[in-house]
């Protein structure tokens, strides 16, 4: 699971963190940076194509595997591609690399996804996840906080080769050699059984709207800002190698093990009021960015208000994606999982687009603050869900 949530991690910061500093040192403008995030659309459309990884795959292992393997090469390539290109006049050039990226690492997502909610066991649900987020963390950590820190020393060619051959080494190593899982329903037989059928079961359920809400906008506002942290920070002076050693290495260290110690309350317990408690924590944390827009350079509240986020943002990942497993039917698991992943960004995205110009327009403080604002009403709902709780059986 920890290596497994590394390599998924690893795409992450090419279309957000990472990219955007690359494309800031190059002079490209806050508006273009934000138009880029088109690259991430992927991961909200993927159950379009995740009945594939159902219904077929290739042949030279098992389901889950096979495909696996075959989009980490895939990615691979993406990231030694990217060392090939310049960012300032090939701008189209970096924007079809990282729709390709976000193509395959959304798929990637999607077979993982099926994977660990088909492999673990009910009692192991909440402490499985917390290893993957905790491992996902740290591919985040690797292309984000190393990645800056060795674009600043080394360039960055260095940089996307390296994270190309972490891709192929863990990748292909855990996917070839993890657990087969036992006891699965056969495949589908037909496109209505892959796609249709998992959507409606999804869809009858009572109370599935609240469900889905909650799942939209739990993460709303890290989602709408997210991709202009990076840019925020350097605009304050701070340099990549800062940015790296402060606002991703200790971030991520603080994500690791808010990760892990979101598994053990979230079977402590139970799912509702862990999601709830570290709903309002990671909404609440980016106040602390608010503050250091009015404050300017200052390293200690920089420090404060990123360990804070990334300690209460990872107790919230571990506990949502705990919420997905038990939300999703084993029969359905990769077009259910894929479609409430898809939807848990779909606000966040759209209108994460448009961020970088209102954030020229209004400014960094202002947009900070609506970041918070904008979680209230996903919190305020989740006391009214009905929630299977991933607490071990008697």
């Amino acid at each position: 699971m920890a290596g497994l949530g590394f390599v998924a991690g690893l795409p992450n910061p090419l279309l957000g963190d990472t990219l955007n500093a690359w494309l800031y040192t190059h002079e490209v403008s806050l508006t273009a940076i934000g138009l880029l995030g088109f690259a991430q659309l992927p991961y909200n459309f993927k159950f379009l194509w995740a009945p594939v990884f159902d219904r077929w795959w290739p042949p030279f292992s098992t389901r889950r595997r096979a495909w696996a393997m075959s989009l980490q090469v895939a990615l691979a390539g993406a990231f030694a591609l990217l060392a090939v290109v310049a960012p300032s006049s090939q701008t189209m050039t970096v924007g079809a690399i990282a729709l390709f990226i976000g193509f395959a690492a959304s798929s990637q997502d999607v077979v993982l996804d099926a994977y660990r909610a088909e492999v673990l066991p009910r009692p192991q649900l909440a402490s499985g996840t917390a290893v993957y987020v905790a491992g996902y963390r740290g591919g985040l950590l690797v292309a984000g906080a190393v990645a800056l820190f060795c674009a600043d020393w080394l360039g960055w060619r260095f940089v996307f080769l390296g994270l190309a051959a972490a891709m192929l080494l863990v990748g292909l190593g855990c996917s070839g050699f993890g657990p087969v899982p036992t006891n699965l329903p056969p495949p589908p037989r037909s496109w209505k059984e892959a796609f249709l059928e998992p959507v409606r079961e999804l869809l009858r359920r009572e109370g599935i709207v609240a469900v889905l809400f909650v799942v939209a906008f739990y993460r709303f506002g890290d989602v709408l800002v997210g991709k202009l942290r990076t840019p925020f920070l350097l605009s304050l002076d701070f340099s990549l190698t800062e940015v790296g050693a402060i606002g991703k290495g200790a971030g991520m260290v603080s994500t690791l093990v808010g990760a892990l110690l979101g598994g053990v309350l979230v079977t402590a317990w139970g799912l509702r009021r862990s999601m709830l408690v570290f709903g309002i924590g990671q909404a609440g944390a980016n106040l602390a960015y608010c503050a250091l827009a009015y404050a300017g350079k200052n390293y200690a509240l920089m420090a404060t208000g990123i360990v804070a986020d990334n300690f209460l943002g990872g107790m919230g990942s571990t506990a949502l994606v705990t919420f997905f497993m038990v939300t999703t039917d084993k029969r359905y698991t990769a077009v259910q999982f894929a479609l409430l992943t898809s939807l848990m960004s779909v606000p966040g995205r759209f209108l994460g687009l448009a961020t970088g110009w209102l954030t020229e327009h209004i400014g960094w403080a202002w947009m900070w603050g609506i970041s918070v604002l904008v979680a209230i009403p996903a919190l305020a709902l989740i006391p009214t869900l009905t929630i299977r709780d991933a607490k071990p059986a008697p």
